[in-house]
């Protein structure tokens, strides 16, 4: 005889059955039918969000592609693909899915931004600007558009070498910034870019006001942090931009652009200790980030502050080794090397930074005269060749691609054009 207990047991209700268990159930249901019957698209494209509902994205793009096999046509079948491929920063597949989009379907302002995001992950930011206006043109009052076109302008500025062509496409993002900010004030780390682009406008009371929101709104992230504290630096609260770089650093010791910044901060102090902090802020820095000459620069001038001559030798060579293009560390070798005692060293320094500064003139002279001449296409290939030579492959290409404006059939600019986006995948420089 049972007893209650053993009742209760035998009756016990059903465990329920999670989210994820009815998933996986529902992809064996449907890969069945997908093995029964190959063809069937629904059955294929019911499999495939499923599977990206279960985070299997290999399987999920593999059935995508399946589909398109069967129907080339299928463009929110390519849609989806090519917004899978941009969550894995594909842009090189992306790019050739929306492209088939938009041959269809030339007004589909949502597959021309696509097309723009495609061309920032690869980092063509000439082209993602063109592409950016295109789709805004066809949905002027979209915000994900207008912040589209914001993004492509921001990243353009990062990359142009002219100033005032600088200081325009800033303006384009702040203008699209503003204009997303008033439709959609919520929208994931807007105040954070549009501080960025007023501390580049150097309009520091609208940078610190949106920095501080960011720094709110992105908890954990360095940037709004770091950003805000080099704005409180440029106007009139170093006191401010240190104690919030102190904070962060006794937080996250391991951010080198914090350290750097925290070592700045503390170059004007007159108290002893702040003098090694100083250094040490420095040196974190350069072990944090030891491929970056602008660090080695910053700590060869604290040893010369501390009048260690030999250490600032050290650092300052390592930026030479990082940066052999920039006459900068040149120059402080051979006056460090001069204050040592080895005037050898001094005149062989002060002759490489005389070389360089030379090729820095040529280079700005051959910049202006590719702006008064835009259609001159020796200036171009020219002037493209030493920004290659320099892994400014972002300046490169863009003075490549001037010169298949004007001659669709060169085959230098072409080829020229095609090593430097390897170059640029490869070396990862901008």
């Amino acid at each position: 005889m049972l007893t209650a207990a053993g009742l209760r047991a035998l009756y016990r209700p059903p465990r329920p059955v999670t989210e994820q268990e009815l998933v996986a159930g529902r992809i064996q249901v449907l890969e069945r039918a997908v093995e029964a019957s190959p063809g069937d698209l629904n059955a294929r494209l019911a499999l495939a969000e499923s599977l990206s509902s279960a985070g299997r994205t290999d399987a999920y793009l593999e059935q995508l592609q399946a589909v398109l096999a069967l129907d080339p046509t299928n463009d929110d079948a390519r849609e989806s693909l090519a917004s899978a491929y941009l969550a894995r920063k594909d842009g090189t597949s992306a790019e050739e899915h929306y492209r088939k989009i938009l041959q269809r379907d030339p007004r589909n302002a949502m597959a021309q931004n696509g097309l723009t995001m495609s061309y920032l992950y690869q980092r063509r930011s000439r082209e993602a600007l063109a592409s950016a206006r295109k789709a805004l043109a066809l949905k002027p009052a979209d915000p994900l558009l207008q912040f589209g076109l914001g993004w492509a302008a921001m990243q353009r500025a990062t990359v142009t070498r002219d100033q005032a062509k600088q200081q325009r496409h800033y303006s384009i993002a702040v203008e699209q910034f503003e204009r997303v900010a008033r439709l959609w004030r919520r929208y994931p780390n807007l105040h954070f870019h549009l501080g960025s682009c007023y501390a580049k406008l150097q309009n520091n009371n609208l940078a610190v006001r949106h920095l501080e929101q960011a720094v709110k709104q992105m908890p954990g992230d360095p940037r709004p942090v770091v950003l805000l504290a080099r704005a409180y630096k440029s106007g009139t609260e170093r006191e401010k931009a240190l104690a919030l770089m102190e904070d962060y650093v006794a937080r996250h010791p391991d951010n080198a652009e914090a350290q750097d910044l925290l070592g700045e901060l503390l170059v004007n102090s007159v108290k002893p200790e702040d003098r090694e902090r100083m250094i040490k802020a420095h040196e974190a820095a350069v072990r944090l980030a030891p491929k970056r000459s602008a660090y080695c620069l910053h700590l060869g001038a604290a040893y010369l502050r501390t009048a260690d001559l030999k250490e600032a030798s050290l650092a300052y060579s390592e930026a030479a080794r990082l940066d052999p293009n920039d006459p900068t560390p040149f120059q402080q070798l051979a006056a460090v090397y001069t204050r040592l005692g080895d005037p050898d060293r001094a005149a062989r320094a002060a002759e490489l930074a005389n070389k360089l500064v030379y090729n820095e003139k040529l280079l700005q002279e051959l910049e202006m005269r590719a702006q008064l001449h835009p259609r001159e296409v020796g200036t171009h290939l020219m002037l493209a060749d030493r920004y290659r030579e320099l892994k400014s492959h972002s300046a490169a290409q863009d003075e490549y691609e001037a010169v298949l404006e004007v001659d669709p059939a060169n085959k230098r600019a072409a080829e020229g054009l095609r090593q430097s986006r390897m170059e640029m995948t490869r070396e990862g420089a901008p």
